[in-house]
């Protein structure tokens, strides 16, 4: 990301470079939902890696105080931590600075923030971190604001295909009718602006490194579902033939064991068990700086 107080010549681009322009990206609505087999107290920490912070939270907890950049974007840091008392109908009680708030799930967003560039003599580097960032190992699959689609991971739908897939992937994955309704409606909107859409869901392993979640008490099973999408136009077709191939293999008969095995959830038996401490989050992220791969 260029400096907005720096002009071109300082990074030493010549005429005939390449000059990427990159948005940032917004992890879109993860929702997390708490379901304990009694009333229990708990608290629900989320800490996000380096490279994207809180851009919205809902409810708020006491003390969190959004600071605003340039662009008037609001950022909440890297951590939010919900005191709550959950109750088996998924009905839950979160502190906030005023008083409890009864809400049905916690939210939150993301957005990305590309590090500055430096220049050392006519090389340009990226600044370094100012904070080590030792909670984390590097995600392997999934890094927010870098992380795309390809071929070899993602199915490619044209977009009227779309809704009915996310529905039979979502099921297949444990998430209930309203989970599941409010996913496709969510991102309807941006899927639509599109001829074709690429997708694939991350794995829980490594969307746990870039967004730790952290509950107290331990849940039981946690099933965490996280899409990344990106629009693909008819002209680059030719390139995702592997994609189109996954997707209509998945639409015969392997859209559940395809997408369980890719996100690592827990059997089914366990995701629906009532006796049981059961934790579900969905969410996604729409990748605007897709370049083919």
């Amino acid at each position: 990301m260029l400096d907005d107080f720096r002009n071109i010549r300082y990074y030493d681009i010549q005429r005939g470079d390449t000059i990427d322009v990159c948005s940032p990206q917004r992890a879109g609505k993860p929702i997390i939902y708490l379901y304990p087999p009694t009333t229990i107290k708990a608290t629900v920490e989320l800490v996000l890696s380096l490279g994207w912070s809180l851009s919205a939270v809902y409810p708020i907890p006491p003390g969190l105080k959004p600071t605003r950049s340039a662009s008037e974007s609001a950022d909440y840091g890297r951590v939010v931590q919900w005191n709550v008392t959950a109750r088996p109908d998924g009905t839950m009680s979160v502190n906030t600075a005023n008083d409890a708030v009864e809400a049905t799930y916690l939210f939150w967003e993301a957005e990305t923030h590309p590090q500055p560039l430096q220049v050392e003599g006519s090389k340009i580097s990226r600044l370094p971190s100012p904070v080590e960032d030792t909670e984390f190992d590097s995600p392997k699959e999934f890094t927010p604001g870098s992380s795309q689609c390809s071929p070899q991971d993602s199915v490619l739908l044209p977009v009227d295909e779309v809704p009915d897939y996310l529905d039979k992937a979502l099921l297949a994955l444990g998430l209930h009718t309203e989970g599941r309704t409010s996913f496709i409606t969510f991102w309807l909107p941006s899927i639509l602006k599109h001829d074709y859409i690429a997708l694939r869901f991350i794995h829980q392993y490594d969307l746990n490194a870039a967004a730790k979640l952290q509950i107290s008490p331990t849940p039981d099973v946690v099933t965490r579902i996280f899409m990344l999408f990106q629009g693909v136009p008819s002209s680059e077709l030719e390139h995702w033939k592997g994609g189109m191939g996954q997707g209509k293999e998945s639409k015969k008969a392997s859209v559940g064991t395809m997408w369980r095995d890719a996100v690592g959830v827990e059997a089914e038996d366990r995701q629906k068990d009532e006796k049981l401490f059961r934790v579900v989050e969905w969410g996604g992220m729409e990748v605007l700086n897709a370049r083919i791969r």
